[in-house]
């Protein structure tokens, strides 16, 4: 099949943002060029990529798994471009961390602002996504690092980053009443865990998404709420929020960086140096 690569690189801009106008402002290229160039590689292809909405356009079935494709092709490019640019001894490119908002503001802020001011031609993303979804793309290479917390039996590399102590946390006024995280998370799972061994079970709950609302929740005296010692000693300082039950022992929670050996490049491997915790000479 012989079609011209620039098409699916239109295509992929088109898709990423759902719409024409978008595409167009983003690649200098007239809304009609693009349209006729989107028309061309469905005819070349055979198959329809895009329904038209109100808002823009959105991918057909055939064209999500093509976008899947593309991207990948693409960056896979942009490391060949990388490869070059090493070997000509420049560092440029982009540079991909996996990762929640909250891990992110802890462990990303200061190593990200060094990096930058380092090598200000490098492009960073922070993507945010389910752990599992974050693994499926490390192993692809569409993300060059990972950063959660320690995780059993994964084919990655890893880096220990940091130990944080989780808390009990409640208003000085509080209810009796529990305010638990999303079934399936780590936070979860130590909280289940704390209420069935001290035998807590009779107490209501409610259930969030996240830690934000949790601790939100706490504060206006909804309830208990367990969260990582960094995203509520503020808090606790202003007199917000108590610990609660501090005679009982919870678990530390380690985070680390995790990323893939086999899918390297030169810019992931000069940040690196930015996340490793300073060594004691």
């Amino acid at each position: 099949m012989d079609i011209n690569l620039n098409y699916f690189k239109i295509f992929y801009v088109v898709a990423k943002h759902g719409n024409i106008t978008k595409a167009s402002q983003k690649l200098y290229i007239s809304q009609p060029a693009i349209s006729q160039t989107i028309k061309n590689l469905e005819d070349a292809l055979g198959c329809k990529l895009f329904i038209r909405e109100k808002k823009g356009v959105a991918l057909t079935h055939i064209g999500k798994r093509i976008y899947e494709k593309v991207e990948s092709s693409l960056k896979s490019l942009d490391r060949l471009e990388e490869l070059v640019d090493e070997e000509n001894g420049v560092i440029r490119g982009s540079l991909t961390i996996g990762c929640g908002t909250n891990i992110a503001r802890l462990l990303l802020a200061e190593p990200i602002a060094k990096f930058v001011k380092d090598f200000p031609e490098v492009k960073v993303y922070h993507v945010e996504n389910l752990q599992k979804e974050m693994f499926e793309k490390l192993k692809t290479g569409e993300i060059d690092f990972v950063l959660t917390q320690s995780v059993d039996n994964v084919n990655f590399s890893k880096i220990s980053l940091s130990k944080e102590n989780y808390l009990l946390v409640a208003s000085p006024n509080s209810q009796k009443r529990f305010i638990k995280l999303t079934d399936g998370s780590y936070a979860q799972k130590i909280f289940e865990e704390f209420i069935e061994k001290n035998k807590l079970n009779h107490l209501p709950y409610i259930t969030v998404a996240g830690y934000n609302l949790a601790i939100e929740l706490a504060c206006r005296g909804l309830g208990i709420t367990l969260a990582p010692r960094f995203l509520v000693k503020n808090l606790i300082d202003e007199g917000k929020l108590n610990v609660v039950f501090e005679n009982k022992k919870l678990p530390e929670v380690e985070f680390c960086c995790y990323y893939n050996k086999d899918i390297f490049t030169s810019v992931a491997r000069e940040f690196i140096n930015y996340l490793l915790p300073p060594r004691n000479d």
